[in-house]
C-alpha cells in the first residue's frame, strides 16, 4: 500500500505560472467547459488578466485576501485564475 503513496516532485512556479506556458503551447485549445459553453486558454487567459489588472486597481497585492462566492460556472474559473494572478 505504500507503493501509492510515492513521492512527487512539484514545479516550482505558481499555478498560474503553469497555465500561462499552457496557454502559451495551446493558445486555441479548449480550456474548460461548462453548461455548454466553452473558453480556449487563450480566452480565459485574457479574461483572468482583465481581472487581475482589475483587482490591482483596487489595491490588491500578493498576501492580501481576495474571496469569491459564484455558482460553479465559466465566470467562477475566470475569478479564481484572476485571483491567483
Amino acid at each position: 500500500a505504500s507503493d501509492v503513496y510515492k513521492r512527487q516532485d512539484f514545479p516550482d512556479e505558481c499555478l498560474h505560472q503553469l497555465f500561462e506556458a499552457q496557454v502559451a503551447r495551446t493558445p486555441n485549445a479548449i480550456a474548460i467547459e461548462f453548461a455548454g459553453q466553452h473558453l480556449t486558454y487563450q480566452q480565459l487567459n485574457q479574461q483572468a488578466n482583465q481581472l487581475a489588472d482589475y483587482l490591482q486597481t483596487l489595491g490588491v497585492k500578493p498576501g492580501v485576501l481576495v474571496g469569491i462566492c459564484i455558482e460553479r460556472s465559466l465566470e467562477m474559473a475566470i475569478g479564481l485564475l484572476g485571483i491567483m494572478k
